[in-house]
């Protein structure tokens, strides 16, 4: 089991901590329970046990299906997170820049009278700098997770192709 465990991808923080125990707990009493209903049935160890494994298919990709279908909300999330952000950052960057050019095709951005002049620019292009940088560095955040949750499944699929071979 120890084996499987580790064939699972990294644990993720959006992980729930027991997650992993959680699934092998109940794929060892699964195993057990069958165990002892083949030996009760007559059968040695060793027929019981292959009876076992016929039966219950193989249960490493058992648990990487039980593994992915626990997770699967929590990576359709990270996935919308990242979606909303881009369509969130893409305006508000185009809008920040736009007013940008048009204020330094206006005024002389070195004329200090104009700030002090009570220019509206200043009043709405910082709040709108920094909201953009926040989005930026929240879509950084949410494209990571995202590659995360990628390279997980991609290591999945990869195992259990490798097995079906």
């Amino acid at each position: 089991m120890t084996q499987i465990y580790n064939d699972l991808p990294s644990p993720n923080h959006n992980e729930p901590p027991n997650l992993r125990g959680d699934i092998l707990d109940e794929i060892a009493d699964h195993l057990a329970c069958a165990m002892d209903r083949e030996r009760d049935s007559g059968r040695d160890d060793q027929t019981a046990r292959w009876a076992v494994l016929d039966k219950f298919g193989n249960p490493a990709e058992i648990i990487r299906k039980l593994w992915f279908e626990a997770m699967k909300e929590r990576i359709m999330r990270a996935h919308s997170l990242l979606l909303l952000n881009l369509l969130a950052v893409l305006p508000l960057t185009a809008s920040t820049w736009y007013l940008t050019i048009a204020y330094l095709h206006l005024f002389n951005p070195f004329d200090h009278t104009m700030f002090l002049s009570g220019s509206g620019f200043w009043i709405i292009s910082w709040p709108m700098a920094l909201a953009t940088l926040a989005l930026w560095i929240n879509l950084i955040f949410h494209a990571r997770e995202f590659l995360r949750w990628n390279n997980s499944k991609r290591q999945l699929l990869e195992l259990t192709s490798h097995e079906s071979e």
